[in-house]
């Protein structure tokens, strides 16, 4: 018998030596949502329910944590929506803890059913947004109304000027977003005066709302 073949030494692929544009490339390929890359930020707190979270890439070192924890909020479309009530599964996407992340985002998508209790809108979300505007990467905001009795009539037939109405209005006139969308879910005989809005199951565009004067 011939002596055997010697062993051939395999070196372990390094994959940090990979120039840092191919490893972005690679991290956005693999934390891209596939559900058209849109994510859910109401049940934030608990992140395995996102199949696109990297959870085990970010364990993998301190490196590879810091490269893909900002990939994947700034390339995937967030969506949340405000109801009646405390919304408190939406506290821990507003809690200081997740400022950094929140401050990743570019694209936000916000379905606006109620504007919450005890100034939950005033107190607690608009700040957090101006800040993701002012201090982060938000860049695309899209606002749905979505429920027809958010949207209450003066007997002139104009829309109450509401606190609520007015912040909402100054996050979308921001000068920083590139991208902003108002729109009405349900809204039926808008213009007509002294007419309580009635559901069609429809999205009508009202952006042009933003630039009435206050």
């Amino acid at each position: 018998m011939g002596n055997p073949e010697p062993l051939v030494k395999i070196k372990p692929f390094r994959f940090l030596d990979l120039p840092p544009d191919i490893r972005q490339e690679i991290y956005i390929l693999t934390v891209a949502s596939p559900d058209a890359g849109v994510v859910d930020l109401n049940p934030l707190h608990d992140e395995h329910r996102f199949p696109s979270f990297p959870h085990d890439l970010l364990l993998a070192n301190q490196q590879i944590y810091h490269e893909i924890r900002s990939i994947y909020f700034s390339h995937n479309s967030f969506y949340l929506t405000i109801r009646h009530g405390h919304n408190k599964d939406l506290l821990p996407s507003l809690a200081p803890e997740f400022q950094d992340n929140r401050r990743e985002i570019k694209s936000l998508h916000i379905w606006l059913q109620r504007w919450g209790a005890n100034r939950f809108f005033l107190d607690s979300f608009a700040p957090a947004i101006e800040d993701m505007i002012l201090n982060g990467k938000l860049r695309e905001l899209e606002v749905v109304i979505n429920h027809p009795e958010t949207l209450r009539y003066t007997q002139m037939g104009s829309l109450e000027l509401s606190e609520n109405w007015r912040a909402l209005k100054r996050i979308c006139r921001d000068p920083y977003l590139e991208t902003v969308k108002l729109k009405a879910h349900g809204v039926k005989n808008f213009m007509r005066r002294n007419v309580v809005p009635r559901s069609t199951g429809k999205h009508r565009d009202i952006t042009w709302m933003l630039s009435e004067p206050d």
